[in-house]
């Protein structure tokens, strides 16, 4: 809502939402932030406790490249100027017991044609979930202590999320598959 409070929200596509559904195992939900005349802001978490089933909780602020755990520190202070990218922070979740390094960047995701490629720079066992931005799932596969994989997707074309869930690791990425 626009006016003189700042804008917070989820992005699901084009769509600016103040409410979200998610699909089961959603790994990272992309958030925008647009400042008012203030320039210091505090978000606070409530209720990441009481997840069922018990979950880590991030947030991570694309800015300045932090990252901290909400269920131990529920209020992130920071400060936002003019011009400042909207898309700016990202919620990660993770199951309890996930290492703390819950997104692997060195893991590149990307479409050609109807497939969509997964690269690691070292070899991995996760099982990769592709869903449309409604939480519908599109594809399941495995990678077996892989480098790549590929999967092909038929039928569909617009914004998709593939999470790629490891032992010790979990990512998301959004891609547009045409």
């Amino acid at each position: 809502m626009q006016g003189y409070a700042p804008q917070f929200y989820a992005i699901a596509g084009n769509d600016k939402l103040s409410t979200d559904a998610l699909p089961p195992n959603t790994t990272e939900i992309p958030l925008s932030f647009i400042k008012n005349a203030s320039a210091h802001f505090t978000i606070k978490a409530e209720g990441v406790d009481n997840l069922i089933p018990a979950e880590k909780v991030y947030l991570k602020d694309l800015k300045t490249g932090s990252s901290i755990l909400l269920n131990k520190n529920p209020e992130y202070q920071f400060t936002s100027d003019e011009g400042d990218n909207p898309q700016r922070f990202k919620l990660l979740f993770a199951p309890v017991g996930i290492l703390e390094n819950i997104v692997n960047d060195k893991i590149k995701v990307y479409c050609v044609n109807n497939r969509v490629e997964i690269r690691s720079e070292k070899p991995i066992d996760a099982t990769v979930n592709i869903y449309n931005v409604t939480g519908q799932k599109i594809a399941v596969s495995a990678m077996n202590n892989q480098k790549s994989a590929s999967v092909r997707i038929d039928d569909f074309s617009g914004v998709a999320m593939v999470s790629i869930i490891g032992n010790n690791f979990i990512t998301t990425k959004k891609i547009v598959i045409q």
